[in-house]
This record gives C-alpha cells, sequence and structure tokens, in this order.
C-alpha cells in the first residue's frame, strides 16, 4: 500500500507541474460563468497509461475539480478528460451557484459538468 500510495503522489505531483502553466484561472476563482449554447461538450481520449488507468488496476478512484470555465482551455480540459475517471464541480453546485436569490434556482453549469462526465464515460 506504501508504494503505491508513493506512486500515486508523485503521479499526481507531476501532473500538477504539467498542468499548472495551462491553468487560465487561479482555483479559488469564483467565475463559473456557463458556456455558451453553441459550446459543445467536450470529449476526451482516456489515456491508457494515465492516472485513471493506473488507479483502475488498482481498484481505486481517481479524478479532480473542474469547472465549466475551463472548457475554453482545450488543452487543460484534455489532459483532466486524459488523465482522470470523475470530476467533482468546483463550484458549479455551491449553495450561491445554485441559489443566486432566495427560490431562485439555476443548475445549467452543474447539469453541463454532468454531460461532460457522462459523454466522457466518467
Amino acid at each position: 500500500m506504501v508504494g503505491y500510495s508513493l506512486v500515486l503522489s508523485v503521479a499526481l505531483a507531476a501532473t500538477s507541474v504539467l498542468a499548472s502553466p495551462l491553468i487560465p484561472t487561479p482555483c479559488g476563482s469564483s467565475s463559473t460563468t456557463a458556456p455558451t449554447p453553441t459550446t459543445s461538450i467536450p470529449v476526451g481520449k482516456r489515456d491508457p497509461k494515465g492516472l485513471d488507468s493506473l488507479a483502475k488496476r488498482k481498484k481505486r478512484f481517481v479524478g479532480c475539480a473542474y469547472d465549466v470555465y475551463h472548457i475554453s482551455d482545450v488543452d487543460y480540459t484534455q489532459l483532466v478528460l486524459a488523465q482522470f475517471g470523475q470530476l467533482t464541480p468546483e463550484n458549479s453546485l455551491k449553495w450561491e451557484s445554485t441559489e443566486p436569490t432566495r427560490n431562485n434556482f439555476t443548475l445549467g453549469n452543474g447539469d453541463t459538468l454532468v454531460k461532460i462526465a457522462e459523454k466522457n464515460k466518467m
């Protein structure tokens, strides 16, 4: 188990280093602008030697935080779709995003993330 944890930690660190110049906005950004209706749902190709494949061989899961404002960054989006098997919304399903004013619900960004995950078999 220690060997697997070390390999996963090193792989995650390598992925973060490789992805860091590709991230367009800081992780704490509150921008959750929904893609325009003409924006297509991105589809990526899973890397057979990537983190998700490694995790599945060990009967584990690996995912990352992702949000709709990353869709426009094609390189980052393809990296996420190639390496990870699960998506966790950064801000799209937080209370202030889903109910910006009392009894006014907006779930469009969350729905978009679900569509991305479904289309990519995550």
